[in-house]
């Protein structure tokens, strides 16, 4: 049964995920971040681009090297995560760790893929299941929203330094350089 619920100003929450969904999740090239908790409740976030959905109410990572955070989706069961794909859609949700298997079409379809086929070391040992909780539709990363967000984060920090002795021009400068770095572009005249 599919569940959406919507808010004004809140993306739609829905608890499957569509066709369209599975589809934009199939290429290795996408970013996915999955949170969890720790055994002593602190935050844990992995960038893993091998996720991938398996059905439309499940949800499987493929692991190609072990570390912290499967040892912590196992312990806790729970995850959270966002995925983005090159088209630059965002979709985040929360899941349940159920099982892993090191062998089926899943795996099968990981060590397909060109990222882990051709790859000399290692490809995918072990594949994570997870039951869908609730994910969000595939929608626009609102890039004016990180843009902003970031310029607020930075302005603080650079107002603190300029209220210990530096100048309005170089807090300017360091505002334009760290918008260039960031690849963020500024029209200002000289």
């Amino acid at each position: 049964m599919l569940r959406i619920t919507e808010k004004k100003n809140v993306m739609a929450i829905k608890n499957l995920f569509t066709e369209a969904d599975m589809k934009a999740f199939e290429p290795a090239e996408k970013v996915g971040i999955i949170a969890t908790v720790t055994p002593e409740g602190l935050p844990h976030m992995s960038l893993l681009t091998s996720v991938m959905a398996a059905k439309p109410n499940q949800l499987t990572i493929g692991e190609f090297c072990q570390g912290k955070s499967k040892e912590y989706m196992r312990l806790t069961s729970k995850i959270g995560f966002a995925i983005l794909t090159l088209d630059k859609k965002l979709w985040r949700g929360k899941a349940l760790w159920t099982h892993l298997k090191k062998e089926g079409p899943e795996y099968e379809i990981y060590n397909n893929q060109p990222m882990f086929r051709y790859n000399t070391y290692f490809g995918i040992n072990t594949v994570h299941y997870f039951d869908m909780k609730e994910t969000t539709e595939g929608k626009a990363l609102p890039l004016a929203s990180v843009v902003k967000s970031a310029l607020l984060t930075r302005w603080p920090k650079a107002a603190r330094q300029r209220k210990s002795g530096q100048s309005a021009f170089a807090f300017r400068r360091k505002i334009i350089q760290w918008a260039r770095f960031h690849k963020i572009f500024i029209l200002h005249r000289r």
